[in-house]
Parts: C-alpha cells; structure tokens; sequence
C-alpha cells in the first residue's frame, strides 16, 4: 500500500487515486 502524504494528496486525487509509485519517487526527489 502507499502511504498518502500531505505533499501527495492533490497528485494523488488528479491521478484518481494511482499516483501511488509517482507520489514516492516526487518524494525521493524532494529529498
């Protein structure tokens, strides 16, 4: 499962709910 952050909300409602792998890699590359 993919834990949904703050950060990743928004991509993660535009994506319908699949930005699962691409809300981690934005992640890593903010980090």
């Amino acid at each position: 499962m993919c834990r949904i952050n703050a950060d990743c909300v928004e991509s993660w409602l535009s994506c319908g709910g699949t930005a699962c792998p691409i809300c981690r890699v934005h992640l890593v590359v903010q980090k």
